[in-house]
């Protein structure tokens, strides 16, 4: 039983994404994209949002790669491709989602211009970067984002923002660097790791799930952004 605790704990509770997946899949459910005909998933990874999504309007492409967080042999997309140069003719899709992508593109204006190629007129695009995370994929990790830098990407490039929000609050944002820290497998003092797996849940409880009553959101884990094609 401690063991099986322990397994969801280091899965959910302790996972620094957890939280941020869980405000993309919120957003998602709320965007009424779910029935879009023609969705991409740039960057889809193991297509953990495929599920929200009909199998026949979904298509998940990916970038080849063998980083160590980001291992070759993840769950095979539909497509292998290069976000830069998308394997589709133009105003093809109704809506296009791109999550904790953006960092690792060095030419971030490229990307947003191939999303506005492949994407209709009015189509909506919902992406999320991260604003204050750890180094991960290195060395392929180039940026971090303020709202205002992303909003700025996205005007320039022909896209009209619709709504942008973090996915945490400041506080959990620090307390995700702290835990991100102390469970590092280089890193040992048990004790504390024990103290802090005890105290997650109470502070998720005061923190997390009740973020709508948050007034501080400057410096979250991630910003998530909804826009449209406008021209």
């Amino acid at each position: 039983m401690i063991q099986k605790v322990k397994k969801i704990f280091d899965h959910i509770m302790l996972n620094p994404t957890y939280v941020s997946t869980k405000k993309i899949e919120q957003v998602l459910k709320k965007s009424k994209l779910l029935n879009c005909n023609k969705i991409l998933d740039v960057g889809c990874g193991d297509k953990k949002y495929h599920k929200l999504f009909s199998s026949s309007s979904y298509i998940g492409l990916e970038y080849p790669s063998n980083t160590e967080d980001h291992p070759v042999d993840i769950k095979l997309p539909d497509i292998w491709g290069d976000a830069r140069k998308l394997p589709f003719k133009d105003n093809y899709f109704e809506a296009l989602i791109c999550f904790q992508v953006l960092e690792h593109i060095p030419e971030t204006s490229e990307i947003i211009q191939e999303f506005n190629r492949v994407l209709m007129l009015d189509g909506k695009l919902i992406i999320s970067v991260p604003h204050s995370y750890r180094i991960h994929e290195s060395p392929y990790d180039f940026w971090r984002f303020t709202k205002y830098g992303l909003i700025y990407l996205l005007l320039k490039n022909g896209f009209e923002i619709i709504q942008i929000e973090p996915t945490t609050n400041s506080f959990y944002n620090a307390w995700n660097i702290l835990l991100t820290t102390l469970f590092q497998p280089n890193v040992k003092c048990t004790k504390l790791k024990i103290a802090i797996l005890t105290l997650t849940m109470y502070f998720l409880k005061l923190t997390v799930y009740n973020m709508d009553d948050q007034k501080e959101w400057e410096n979250p884990v991630d910003w998530i952004v909804i826009a449209k094609k406008s021209k």
